[in-house]
């Protein structure tokens, strides 16, 4: 699917909006302004009724980084992560793991909160996908973030977001994904 100017700026509108109800403590609100977004029919997969994988980036994106433009902005981000993480909506999954990419970029000191969102996660298709924003703070600075991830405690949801990670990391970056290959099993066995 092809996203046209028009979709891309209701999707950024959408994102500005609900980071700004958000970081008011609007939560209904901040939830109501991603779901216009993700009903509008332009931008679903077409004869899914889901959104498309296209859009959810995009729109994650627009709310992770209008949330990262605050103060603290992990205080904002990791907590909408985590409500759109756990919903019972295919959309809000979806969404989850773009919210975090615009942190895990600038703040891979933060890896180990974003790993153990893995426990809340509602399919293992979400637990997969935080590989995006895992894979966005090992890139950025592969000490601190697998130094943060070393603190992490063993979960098989964390082992199943580590894998993946593993696996999206192995072209690029293969000494690094054999580390958190590595970290993995031995997280397993312990």
């Amino acid at each position: 699917m092809r996203i046209t100017n028009q979709a891309l700026s209701l999707l950024l509108s959408a994102g500005k909006s609900a980071a700004d109800y958000w970081t008011a403590g609007r939560t209904a609100d901040a939830l109501d302004a991603i779901d216009v977004a993700t009903r509008d029919v332009t931008l679903q997969s077409p004869g899914t009724g889901v959104l498309s994988p296209q859009a959810a980036t995009h729109l994650g994106h627009a709310i992770g980084e209008s949330l990262n433009s605050g103060v603290f902005p992990e205080r904002n981000i990791l907590p909408l992560a985590a409500r759109l993480l756990a919903s019972a909506n295919p959309a809000h999954r979806m969404v989850g793991p773009h919210v975090l990419t615009s942190l895990g970029r600038t703040a891979p000191r933060t890896t180990d909160g974003i790993l153990q969102l893995a426990d809340l996660c509602a399919d293992s298709a979400t637990t997969s996908a935080l590989a995006i924003p895992l894979v966005a703070a090992i890139s950025r600075n592969p000490s601190t973030a697998m130094a943060c991830l070393e603190t992490v405690t063993n979960s098989k949801p964390r082992r199943v977001a580590l894998m993946a990670t593993a696996h999206a990391l192995a072209d690029r970056m293969p000494t690094v994904a054999r580390r958190v290959r590595d970290l993995t099993i031995r997280q397993a066995a312990g």
